[in-house]
């Protein structure tokens, strides 16, 4: 059997549906949490080991929200997010300008999918929220974060949630990390990874600062030039 593998092609086939839900993260934690209980000594070997993790390139895209989103007597749903036109089932992966295939370990692999789909604490512990799977979950970082890009919708959602609240979801350290009002729930603490964004975003909607900051290193545009960017 070992040898017939050894000369076998792998081939992944990919099915879309709506995309990516909040259930395929709770898989992966699962994967990682079991491994470790067994394995409780390989944590870093297994999360920053191997660096050979790519990223499949499918080609769907995600509608603009204004084209899918509709108000609901459960509230507003997203429908029909996923175009997946230019779609392929077959093996693809990302690449860079260079052709290489872009690759990173399985923590950086896992940071990708947590910062670009809005986790959160919540009532029931760390989940992603999604409009498939909506429970009530408001996380201020989302809205927030979003400062340069919808300003007024933004500041409006931060003065209701200061405004209307208070104390209950704003503390030391800013906006507690999520509430629940249909659960009567607020997070206990905050999370580095949701504040630090609303910081930095707010700072770039009004100097641009950290954007500019960011820029002014030599590396940056040398990797822009190796992955092919180009500015619109």
């Amino acid at each position: 059997m070992e040898e017939i593998l050894r000369n076998c092609d792998q081939h992944f086939e990919a099915g879309f549906g709506e995309g990516y839900w909040s259930d395929h993260w709770t898989y992966l934690m699962d994967l990682v949490e079991d491994y470790l209980k067994v394995y409780p000594d390989r944590k870093d070997a297994l999360l920053c080991g191997r660096a050979d993790y790519r990223f499949f390139h499918s080609g769907a895209r995600v509608r603009p929200r204004g084209q899918t989103s509709q108000l609901t007597p459960a509230g507003v749903r997203r429908y029909d997010a996923l175009d997946a036109a230019a779609a392929v089932h077959h093996t693809r992966w990302l690449k860079d300008s260079k052709g290489e295939e872009v690759t990173t370990n399985l923590l950086g692999k896992m940071l990708v999918l947590a910062a670009t789909k809005t986790a959160s604490l919540d009532p029931d512990g760390y989940r992603v929220h999604e409009p498939r799977d909506d429970n009530g979950t408001i996380a201020p970082t989302a809205a927030l974060s979003s400062m340069p890009y919808t300003p007024d919708e933004s500041m409006q959602v931060l003065r209701s949630l200061y405004h209307t609240y208070g104390a209950r979801v704003w503390g030391e350290f800013g906006f507690r990390d999520a509430l629940n009002l249909d659960r009567n729930w607020v997070a206990p603490g905050y999370l580095a990874i949701d504040q630090g964004p609303i910081v930095a975003m707010i700072e770039n909607h009004r100097t641009q600062l950290c954007w500019r900051l960011f820029m002014s290193n030599a590396e940056i545009p040398r990797a822009l030039d190796a992955i092919g960017w180009q500015a619109d």
